[in-house]
C-alpha cells in the first residue's frame, strides 16, 4: 500500500512460517525486521520501524498517518488482540491495536476504509467482538467495535473490499450468500446498511481482488478470465479485458491504468499495466516469479511476491518501477515470499510471518536508516490485512498476543516503511481525511 506525503511511503509483507523475512533494501545497514518493516518509497531504504509480526499479513490499508494491519498472526500486548490492530505511523510508539484486541477468532483477509472513517474487514468469519458478522464486518475507528453493518456472507470466506463514493461495498471471494439467503456466486454489493444491491457477477471460481475505476467494478482471481470488468450498478459484463492464462492475485489502480499482478504469463509476465480506456498497449513489467500485492504511486509501481527479476534486473522478492516506462528504479531483497505492500507518505509498508532482516541502500532521497522510530507490534500468528487511518495503524489476522518491539520504517525512496501481505485480498482508502 502507498501513503503521499514527504517522503512518501510503502508498506510491504512476506509469507513464512513465524512472522519473520529478511530485507535488503540499499545495502548499508543491515536490520532484524519481524512482522512488518518501514521503507523508504523513494529509496527502498529501512527506516527503524519494526512491526515484530510472527505471522503472515494479509491486508495493509492507510488512512492519513494510521495504518490498519490484518492478517492471522497474533499480538501480545497488555490487553492482547486477535488478527486486526490499528498503528500510528507518525508516532510508532502510539498504538492503538487495543481498539480492537480480540476482535476477530478468524484470519482477516481484506480491509477497506470508507469516506466515514469506517473500517470494513473481510474475512472466513463467524463473529466479531463477539457478535455474529459472517465473512464481511464493519468496526468503527472510534471504539473499534463492530457497528451494525452486517450483510452475512455465507459459504466462504471474503478475499478482497473495495468502498464506492457512494458508501456501497463491493467484495469477492468464495462465497454463495449474502444477506442469509439471496445467492450471489463469489462476487457481490451491499449499501451502507449491508442491504444487497443488483451487483451480481457470477464467477466460476475464487475471486482475489476488487478494485472500483469510474463506474466499473474490476475483479482478478482463479476464475475462467482471471481478469473481468462489470458494472458497479447491475454487475453486467462491460468492455472486455485481456484473457490472463493463470491466477490474477492483485489489481491497483492509478487513472486510467490498471496494474495487475499474479502468476500470469500471459498477457505479460506476472505483473502488467493495462490502459482502461483501451487506448495504450500493455506494458509487461517482466516479473519472474509470482507478484502477491501491489501499490503505487504518482511515479512508480511498487511490488512484492516470489519474484527474483524485473525485466531481466534482480529484484529479490521486492521492487520499485516506474510505472511509465517499467523501468526498475530500486530493488530490495526479501529473505521469504513478500505478501502485502502499503505506502504512507514517503514510506512504504511490509509485513511476513517470518523474521526481517533489512539493509537500507544509498539513492535518491534520504536513505538512512533510523532505528529510532519504535515500532511496538510484535506478532504471534497470521497477518493477512494492514491499513493507515488517521495517525494509526491497522491489523487485521489471526494472532492471538503482541509484545510490541522497535521497528523499522522506509520511504518510497527506499527508505524502510511497515508493510504487510496482500495475496488473495485487497486494500482501499477512500477520502481518507
Amino acid at each position: 500500500a502507498f501513503k503521499g506525503g514527504a517522503p512518501p511511503v510503502l508498506a510491504v509483507g512476506a509469507g513464512g512460517a513465524g512472522g519473520a523475512f529478511n530485507i535488503t533494501s540499499p545495502p548499508a545497514l543491515s536490520q532484524s525486521r519481524t512482522g512488518a518493516a518501514l521503507l523508504n518509497a523513494n529509496t527502498g531504504a529501512l527506516l527503524g520501524f519494526n512491526a515484530a509480526i510472527n505471522g503472515p499479513v494479509n491486508a495493509l490499508v492507510f488512512d492519513g498517518n494510521n495504518l490498519a494491519v490484518g492478517g492471522a498472526f497474533a499480538i501480545a500486548q497488555s490487553s492482547g488482540g486477535s488478527n486486526i490492530a490499528m498503528y500510528n505511523v507518525i508516532n510508532p510508539n502510539n498504538v492503538v491495536g487495543t481498539l480492537f484486541a480480540a476482535v476477530a477468532p478468524a484470519p482477516v483477509l481484506s480491509l477497506a476504509i470508507n469516506a466515514q472513517r469506517v473500517l470494513f474487514v473481510g474475512g472466513q468469519g463467524p463473529h466479531m467482538a463477539g457478535r455474529r458478522r459472517n465473512g464481511l464486518a464493519a468496526l468503527s475507528l472510534v471504539t473499534g467495535m463492530p457497528t451494525s453493518f452486517n450483510p452475512n456472507v455465507s459459504g466462504g470466506a471474503v478475499n478482497g473490499v473495495a468502498v464506492a463514493p457512494n458508501g456501497d461495498v463491493y467484495f469477492v471471494g468464495n462465497f454463495d450468500f449474502v444477506n442469509d439467503i439471496v445467492p450471489r456466486q463469489r462476487a457481490a454489493a451491499v449499501n451502507a446498511a449491508g442491504v444487497v444491491t443488483a451487483f451480481a457477477p457470477s464467477l466460476d471460481a475464487a475471486g482475489f481482488a476488487i478494485v472500483l475505476s469510474g463506474t466499473d467494478a474490476v475483479i482478478g482471481g482463479a476464475f475462467t478470465a482471471r481478469l473481468s470488468r462489470f458494472q458497479q450498478s447491475s454487475g453486467a459484463p462491460t468492455t472486455a479485458l485481456p484473457t490472463f492464462n493463470r491466477e490474477v492475485r492483485a489489481l491497483a489502480t492509478r487513472g486510467q491504468d490498471l496494474y495487475v499482478g499474479g502468476e500470469f504469463t500471459t498477457p505479460g509476465s506476472r505483473l502488467v499495466r493495462i490502459d482502461l480506456s483501451g487506448v495504450g498497449p500493455i506494458l509487461d513489467f517482466g516479473a519472474n516469479g509470482a507478484v502477491n500485492s501491489i501499490a503505487t504511486n504518482a511515479r512508480d509501481v511498487f511490488a512484492t511476491g516470489a519474484f527474483s527479476a524485473i525485466g531481466g534486473a534482480a529484484a529479490s522478492r521486492l521492487a520499485s518501477i516506474d510505472r511509465r516506462t517499467g523501468v526498475l528504479r530500486w530493488a530490495g531483497t526479501l529473505a521469504a515470499e513478500g505478501t502485502a505492500i502499503a505506502t504512507a507518505g514517503n514510506h512504504v509498508y511490509v509485513a511476513s510471518n517470518t523474521v526481517r532482516t533489512f539493509s537500507a541502500r544509498t539513492g535518491v532521497g534520504d536513505t538512512t536508516f533510523d532505528a529510532s522510530i519504535p515500532f511496538p507490534a510484535a506478532f504471534t500468528g497470521r497477518v493477512p490485512a494492514l491499513a493507515v487511518v488517521a495517525e494509526k495503524v491497522v491489523v487485521g489476522g489471526t494472532f492471538n498476543t503482541a509484545t510490541f518491539n522497535t521497528g523499522a520504517r522506509i520511504d518510497t525512496n527506499g527508505i524502510s516503511t511497515p508493510a504487510a501481505r496482500l495475496v488473495r485480498s485487497s486494500l482501499v482508502v477512500v477520502n481518507a481525511n
